[in-house]
């Protein structure tokens, strides 16, 4: 193998690292769309509709502002 061969090869392990590392990133951005419901059915599909008001209520529930 010469020495393209190995860099290409290092890429290709580095940039499937990264997406190995990724996936429950994305899973967990994703699932913060979505009702309980809907996560616990569901976990890996996309939302049906985005909920931004789970962040609202977990402001809420940690009193974020309040400190």
């Amino acid at each position: 193998m010469g020495e393209k061969g190995k860099k290409k090869l290092v890429v290709i392990v580095v940039a499937a690292a990264l997406v190995l590392f990724m996936i429950p990133f994305y899973l967990l951005v994703l699932n913060t769309f979505k009702t309980t419901a809907e996560f616990t059915k569901t976990p890996f599909a996309w939302p049906r509709s985005f909920r931004f008001d789970n962040y609202a209520e977990a402001i809420r529930r940690m009193d974020f502002f309040m400190r």
